[in-house]
């Protein structure tokens, strides 16, 4: 994930005979104060100087597409002909993040116009907002200044989300098994999803799997193995399919590699995985493996939750596969688990990866590894991604995992507690939107940040949680 930007800053030369001496270098000096911050935050900034031209403006934009940036910070300076900032975004249309940086926390009763027109960067950005607004260019847009840690927290989550937003519209899915036969809430219209949003589906077969699992050897599978222990992950058990569940894991990261994926689906649940004569057990383990690694992978041949995981995991680092189970009416609290498979990287910080024989799912050739751990307590969101009466739509609860866990089920599981709102009414709310029912559980509140992805990429956004 680079999070590559192209910082737009634009400077009126009209005001400049009104202007004291120096103003200009004053505000080209703003201008890198504002990169040097985004850089601080972990972006990549492309920053051509101050654009004062139509021609300034399409210079940067052709410096941007080369750079092979993925979004746009418009952060005006001052108050100029919004021409020049769309110059620079038609020749790199990308997401477009306007920022008005505030540079004034207390105005002095002795200002003077020119002052004021120094610090007219937020007229400057309303000028950006309509004509992107009349042109149906992706935005959003944000105010604040650069003193503040919490606020430029916040720039930097935003210019990931216009980030992940571009990126998202070239992705690729590898799907290994359809769905559960009847899994109608899982099904997904390929050519829909891509026509209309990007991304792009490739299906492995079952003699491509199979090809590919038969083809790692036990050097291969050894040292696999001993990777488990050095990245903390703690094998419980010695069993025979432990070395099968190694070269599953194997074969599902070199399909990844090969056909350059980001997320995907598989189904234990089918011919390709359990009931495949040649593998013969589920997946659990190499789900686990890549969805730690950043290649979030669902089950059941869901590519609907795998879209739900990468937006998840691109925005927190994080996101486990996982469904609502229950409701406990005594305490409101809702269970959240996964059935063997999970990422890790959301474990809490004391917690052990434990990986064991998934007996609970059974397959052809014995019982295949499985992970468990306990989830990170604390704010969290849960997110899914379906078609709809709308096109497409993201639905997402924000709340927070609570410590407690069942050891008895066979995978990652925790209580979740929604924010505010009464938990009977929100999973009515929640039953009436129609999600697909299997989740995305990722660390911190995203509310913002799933809102403003939604509206960037042209899908509805809804949160549960009032």
């Amino acid at each position: 994930m680079r999070n590559r930007v192209g910082l737009i800053s634009v400077y009126s030369p009209f005001f400049d005979q009104q202007m004291p001496s120096g103003f200009r270098q004053t505000q080209a000096n703003f201008a890198r104060q504002m990169e040097a911050t985004l850089r601080a935050g972990g972006l990549e900034v492309i920053f051509p100087g101050l654009i004062e031209s139509d021609a300034t403006g399409q210079a940067a934009g052709r410096k941007f597409s080369d750079s092979g940036i993925e979004g746009l910070v418009v952060a005006p300076t001052m108050a100029a002909p919004p021409s020049y900032a769309v110059a620079a975004i038609e020749e790199c249309p990308r997401p477009v993040l306007i920022w008005n940086c505030e540079r004034s926390h207390s105005l002095s009763p002795a200002l003077t116009e020119a002052e004021a027109t120094g610090l007219s960067g937020l007229v400057g950005c309303i000028m950006v907002s309509n004509t992107l607004m009349r042109r149906k260019h992706p935005f959003a847009a944000v105010s604040c200044s650069m003193d503040n840690p919490d606020e430029m927290r916040r720039i930097t989550r935003l210019a990931k989300v216009i980030c992940f937003a571009h990126r998202f519209r070239r992705m690729k899915l590898v799907r290994v098994g359809n769905p559960i036969p009847g899994y109608l809430d899982v099904e997904l219209d390929t050519v829909k999803l891509e026509q209309d949003l990007g991304p792009k589906v490739i299906d492995v077969h079952v003699d491509q799997l199979e090809r590919v699992y038969q083809e790692k050897s036990e050097a291969d599978v050894n040292r696999f193995l001993a990777e488990l222990p050095q990245r903390g992950w703690h094998v419980l058990e010695d069993w025979e399919e432990l070395r099968s569940s190694a070269r599953i894991a194997l074969a599902l990261e070199e399909l990844c590699r090969v056909h350059c994926v980001d997320a995907g689906a598989v189904n234990c649940h089918g011919p390709l995985f359990r009931e495949n004569p040649t593998t013969g057990i589920v997946a659990c383990l190499g789900v686990s493996w890549l969805s730690a690694q950043g290649q979030p992978l669902a089950c059941t041949g869901d590519l609907l939750t795998a879209i739900a995981l990468k937006i998840g995991k691109e925005l927190t680092g994080s996101a486990l596969y996982c469904e609502y189970y229950a409701r406990e009416s005594n305490s409101g609290l809702m269970l959240i688990a996964a059935g063997g498979e999970g990422d890790p990287t959301i474990a809490g910080s004391d917690a052990t990866i434990e990986v064991y024989a998934n007996r609970h799912y059974p397959g052809v050739k014995g019982c295949g590894a499985c992970v468990r751990f306990k989830l990170r307590p604390g704010p969290a969101t849960v997110l899914s991604f379906t078609p709809s009466a709308a096109g497409w739509t993201l639905i997402w609860a924000t709340g927070e995992v609570l410590t407690s866990h069942f050891p008895g089920m066979a995978g990652p599981n925790a209580l979740f507690r929604y924010s505010r709102g009464n938990s009977a009414a929100l999973v009515e709310r929640l039953c009436e939107l129609g999600p697909p029912h299997h989740n995305a559980l990722v660390p911190e509140h995203i509310g913002e940040e799933l809102s403003i992805f939604a509206k960037l990429v042209g899908i509805e956004g809804v949160s549960i949680v009032p």
